[in-house]
């Protein structure tokens, strides 16, 4: 007898087609060969295309069904579920052959899914896939269903090589038809297949991810999110989908799919290919790349794959239309095909080695298409007055590159992310541009490689999309891989703020002039007041002939000095067509101020200065040049001033802001009546006038130069810049309530300079003696009172923990840490306050004194306000400007009274030192 599965065949079948080297040949995958059957593996575009149909009717039941799509899949590893009638008396082996029939009786031949041991009565039967790509029977997620290919609801299966069994079954042929192979599995399942259980693990693509998102399956949770409208939970990256209707989702849904769950996975095959080269299984490390192609390509691009078909649906076809975009065709698939062949080969020769660096290569490449239409959708959106779908594909695109970029520059990152996120209120499209083209290098692409966004109208280049030019890498790096910059008095900053801690040379420069005491120098004093120096310098410039093309914030701007030097600022903010006057921010550099310092300073520095005439070039790549003229003694200005620290407290505290009106401004409001009363006592101190508070008034017509410096000096520092140290913290509270932990730090970092400034240095050594704002201060008066180091310690470690707290979304925390910085932030003012008092009680204190303790007073009464309007009565009597009288104890009894409504303690305060013999000055216990 024939053995069994041996028997002859019916009919004539001819042997499989063979190529002429004698071979086995596949179907090709866009113009590759591969040596292993994929078609199944391919199949999954139509997953992409069937899901991406649902999505354009744009109604909640279509995208319900493409969220099935994603989910349960269609087309790829399709499988049936079936109960048997009985259990199974013998074990079925992974592949052996499982045959039933279809609705109309026709023969239908699978495989068992997987090995089966006897006494099971449940069992997966995969469907054949033929050289079409797609199986025959496609139901799963799908909408439009396939079902020829499908066993019949109820029937036999013939289990076994020679039909060694055959056994009834049932099931659901609408709900038990499945797919082992979906989308969304390519994500959930990374944990397992990229970071934990694989021979290479963790893969290191994968892991700039991993880093970045804090999550394995962060594909999965990006289009989970997005079909939810809701926040997604990553370190890093977040989206708020709830801003999106219908147009948005859809391009969030679609290209995650595409660029963030393929693509990954795609990575996954080749190392995987790699880990099984290791093990010497040549074939089945050729298979692994085979699937790695059929993830990047897909079925639909067909055997050859013609450049521009249009017709797939995954990474191939996007780079076809990317290379279009920015004239870089056929550069990106030819080149990566050539390198796939070339993998490939070595591969099947066991050249593990070769195949790896092969793998670096192309890996480079594939994020090419990403950068590309992350810079593109940032341009339409910036200048081509993109609307929420353009704005929603920047978001996709970049989400699907980003973590690959902080891994390069944590900088960059936070440029492009801060830029096209989700929400973003604006989008600086040549700052974006900038940011990728820092990390060419890094990634391993040049800018050839990315090429220039193309004005398809006219095929010239989008003005600022030019091709930049050689490779540019990223900037230094700390020895933690992230971007170091410079400490503030030891605070480690993830921004750059030097620009910010600048601010203090202002300071400086106004006490030099009031120093003077004379009219001419303090009206040198008020100007440096109202008209800054040293922070966000600009030169204000007319141009020969008014712009002929849009200029955007960040622009690059290049001019020459007097000397003929270059001069590198950038544009200081958007400029339409027509425009013949601008303003140009000069570069800030790690010394802490720009080498351009006018403003209203007595002792300029002009060799950083654009020189009086000359030209400008404007634009990424110098795209176009034109001549100025500007007064370089008047027209050199700043954009950060103590004045504006105040003149601006009503739009930043108290009304335009998310989180308005802030507490701690409102005290002052509140007791004040004005917003800008910080501004008003220091004017008001200038002109020797009354103030017109609500409360809280000073006569300074009753003050010589000696009290009006001081209610100068201290108002400057201790009311302008106090609480605009405030507004900055509360401001990364509201930017941290919208996802953007980047954004939020930056905020923090600036208010921990307008706290300390740039003088105290890298260490701010304790007693240093060089500060000017309220770090200073700290560490003046917690020598008096015998409290040091504590108050900048602990309020320093309370900096840092609440950027932590920001970096990591940590809203809630951050604001309890806020709340504490505050409290603290008030003991120097108390204890200047009491000090003073105490001076002008029982130390023969004289104008300069009492003056000093009026002006300590205007600091904090709002707040004591708040707590006790007597206490706040009790203490404004007794310091008041013109007060007839100063009982200290009074003023520290009344301060004493309103401690724990501070949030604050006696120990936090201290006692008054007598620095004569170190004992505390009686009363002042």
């Amino acid at each position: 007898a024939y053995y069994p599965g041996m028997e002859p065949c019916v009919g004539t079948t001819g042997p499989p087609d063979v190529g002429t080297n004698g071979t086995i040949s596949f179907t090709k995958v866009a113009g590759y060969e591969p040596s292993s059957q994929v078609t199944d593996h391919c199949a999954i575009d139509l997953d992409q295309a069937a899901l991406e149909t649902q999505l354009a009717l744009k109604t909640e039941a279509s995208f319900a069904n493409a969220r099935k799509i994603y989910n349960e899949g269609g087309h790829s590893k399709s499988y049936a579920e079936v109960v048997l009638a009985s259990a199974l008396t013998s074990a079925i082996i992974k592949d052996d052959p499982i045959t039933g029939k279809n609705a109309e009786g026709n023969e239908v031949v699978g495989k068992a899914y997987e090995a089966y041991v006897p006494g099971v009565s449940v069992i997966k039967v995969l469907y054949p896939t033929t050289d079409t790509q797609a199986s025959e029977c496609q139901v799963g997620g799908l909408v439009d269903t396939t079902m020829g290919g499908c066993f019949a609801a109820t029937g036999n299966l013939t289990i076994g090589v020679g039909g060694n069994h055959t056994i009834a079954y049932t099931y659901n042929s609408t709900e038990d038809n499945n797919n082992g192979r979906t989308f969304a599995g390519f994500s959930t399942g990374a944990k397992e297949k990229m970071r934990e259980n694989c021979t290479g693990c963790p893969y290191t693509d994968f892991m700039y991810f991993y880093d970045y998102y804090g999550v394995d399956e962060y594909a999965d949770h990006w289009v989970q999110s997005a079909f939810d409208g809701n926040m997604t939970k990553f370190t890093n990256g977040n989206a708020n989908f709830s801003t999106y209707g219908f147009d948005g989702k859809e391009q969030a849904i679609k290209k995650g799919t595409a660029y963030m769950n393929a693509y990954m996975y795609v990575i996954r095959e080749f190392e995987d290919a790699l880990d099984i080269c290791t093990e010497s299984d040549n074939d089945g490390a050729v298979h692994a790349w085979d699937e790695g192609v059929c993830f990047y390509t897909g079925s639909l691009e067909g055997e050859d794959g013609s450049v521009m078909a249009d017709d797939g649906k995954l990474l191939y076809q996007l780079a076809d239309k990317r290379c279009v975009d920015y004239d870089t065709c056929p550069e990106i698939n030819n080149g990566l095909f050539e390198d796939l062949a070339q993998g490939k080969q070595e591969l099947m020769a066991g050249d593990c080695d070769a195949a790896r660096e092969t793998t670096k290569k192309i890996t480079a490449q594939m994020y090419i298409p990403l950068i590309q239409g992350t810079m593109k959708y940032a341009y339409h959106a910036d200048r081509l007055a993109g609307g929420e779908k353009e704005k929603a594909e920047a978001a996709a695109f970049a989400a699907a590159v980003l973590p690959r970029v902080h891994n390069a520059s944590a900088d960059a990152a936070t440029t492009i992310y801060d830029n096209v996120k989700v929400g973003a209120s604006k989008t600086n499209s040549t700052a974006v541009k900038s940011a990728f083209e820092s990390v060419y290098a890094a990634i391993g692409i040049t800018c050839a490689d990315v090429g220039g966004l193309v004005n398809p109208s006219d095929g010239a280049y989008y003005p600022g999309m030019e091709p930049c030019v050689g490779t540019t890498g990223p900037p230094d790096v700390g020895t933690n891989g992230t971007i170091s910059f410079t400490k503030v008095a030891g605070y480690e900053p993830s921004s750059q703020v030097t620009d910010h801690c600048a601010i203090d040379l202002d300071q400086a420069a106004l006490e030099t002039q009031l120093a003077l005491k004379t009219e001419a120098s303090f009206a040198n004093a008020r100007k440096i007041y109202n008209e800054g120096g040293h922070s966000k310098s600009y030169a204000e410039v007319v141009l020969a002939s008014a712009l002929t093309s849009a200029i955007i914030k960040d622009d690059p701007i290049t001019g020459k000095n007097a000397e003929g030097n270059e001069v590198v600022g950038k544009a200081y903010e958007a400029y339409v067509p027509g425009v013949s006057v601008i303003k140009v921010l000069y570069p800030t550099t790690d010394t802490q101020a720009s080498e351009c310092q006018v403003g209203g300073l007595v002792d300029t520095t002009m060799g950083g200065c654009f020189a009086a005439t000359g030209n400008l070039t404007i634009g990424v790549g110098g795209n176009h040049t034109i001549a100025y003229t500007y007064n370089s003694t008047e027209d050199n200005n700043n954009g950060r001033t103590f004045a504006g620290f105040s003149t601006g407290a009503k739009e930043k505290m108290r009304e335009n802001c998310t989180g308005c009106p802030y507490t701690d401004f409102m005290y002052f409001y509140d007791y004040y009546g004005v917003d800008e009363y910080a501004d008003h006592w220091v004017q008001s101190a200038f002109d020797g006038n009354m103030t017109k508070f609500t409360n809280g008034n000073a006569n300074f017509s009753t003050y010589g130069f000696d009290g009006k410096e001081q209610a100068i000096k201290k108002g400057t520092a201790y009311m302008n810049a106090y609480m605009y140290v405030i507004r900055e913290f509360e401001d990364a509270l509201d930017i941290c309530t919208e996802s953007d932990n980047d954004g939020a730090v930056h905020a923090w970092d600036e208010g921990v300079c307008f706290y300390t400034g740039s003088l105290e240095g890298e260490d701010g050594s304790v007693m240093a003696d060089d500060g000017k704002l309220l770090y200073q201060l700290a560490d003046k008066r917690c020598v008096d009172y015998d409290t040091c180091p504590e108050i900048n310690n602990g309020l320093f470690e309370d900096l840092a923990q609440g950027k932590q707290e920001l970096m990591a979304g940590d809203c809630d925390a951050a604001r309890e840490t806020t709340k504490k910085i505050t409290a603290q932030m008030y003991i120097p003012l108390i204890q200047g306050t009491m000090k003073y008092a105490y001076h002008a009680d029982r130390l023969a204190g004289g104008e300069k004194e009492k003056a000093e303790a009026a002006a300590f007073a205007a600091a904090v009464l709002p707040r004591v306000h708040n707590a006790s309007a007597d206490a706040a009565t009790t203490i404004y009597d007794n310091v008041k400007v013109g007060a007839s009288k100063t009982n200290s104890t009074a003023v520290k009894s009344a301060f004493e009274s309103v401690y724990a409504a501070i949030g604050i303690t006696c120990a936090d305060v201290g006692g008054l030192v007598n620095p004569s013999d170190g004992a505390y000055y009686p009363g002042m216990e």
